[in-house]
């Protein structure tokens, strides 16, 4: 759906991927059951947006925010699409290292992300996808920033709690600012390259590119 939408400005098919997503998510937890969410690393038909960094980005980042312990691409070898990370030759395309990004980030986040318990989503009022839920969360009562944003939340065993933002935009950099629902709490990023912990910028704020999702880690 996010090549379908046309990188997400067709409105009601982007609502249609979230409104999946939170479906799967929904079943999975009542059910104990892990997810994955399986999408597309091709241009999915002739009329429709090419595979980018951002809507690579998103929908690994939108995933692993809904709580989903796993991402399938759709699919590597051409097949007939445009654009795939391997051409009908076998050849590696641009794709490919679009993809090679987002899978490294991928392998960083992923065993740190599925010792952790999803325990809510939410999207801030400007989310132009449809009726979606909307903040306060437990842990994040407000975003401040000028785009659409999602917001998951976790838990770990211990009772760490963690945060998950996504800048849903498709077209630019943003940031954001996160308003924590106890006072005095902060946050540290986990990195997406080496999944150590980095300080912020300023105090609970912090810049994402386009489609751009970052673990946090509340102290």
């Amino acid at each position: 759906m996010t090549q379908y939408s046309m990188d997400l400005t067709d409105g009601a098919r982007a609502a249609r991927y979230f409104r999946d997503l939170l479906t799967v998510r929904r079943v999975a937890l009542k059910h104990g059951l892990p997810f994955w969410n399986i999408v597309s690393a091709n241009q999915i038909r002739p009329q429709t947006t090419i595979p980018s960094p951002a809507n690579l980005q998103f929908q690994a980042y939108t995933t692993l925010a809904a709580g989903g312990r796993g991402v399938s691409w759709y699919t590597y070898n051409s097949h007939g699409y445009g654009y795939a990370p391997l051409d009908r030759h076998g050849n590696k395309t641009v794709t490919w290292q679009y993809l090679q990004m987002v899978n490294r980030q991928l392998k960083t986040l992923g065993p740190i992300m599925n010792r952790l318990t999803s325990t809510g989503v939410y999207f801030t009022s400007s989310t132009p996808f449809g009726s979606l839920p909307e903040r306060p969360g437990q842990l994040v009562q407000a975003v401040d920033t000028d785009v659409p944003v999602m917001v998951g939340e976790f838990a770990s065993e211990e009772g760490t709690r963690y945060v998950l933002p996504v800048n849903l935009s498709l077209e630019r950099s943003a940031k954001l600012t996160l308003h924590l629902a106890s006072p005095g709490k902060t946050g540290r990023i986990v990195s997406a390259e080496e999944g150590t912990e980095l300080e912020m910028p300023e105090p609970n704020a912090f810049w994402l590119v386009a489609g751009q999702g970052v673990l946090i880690r509340l102290q």
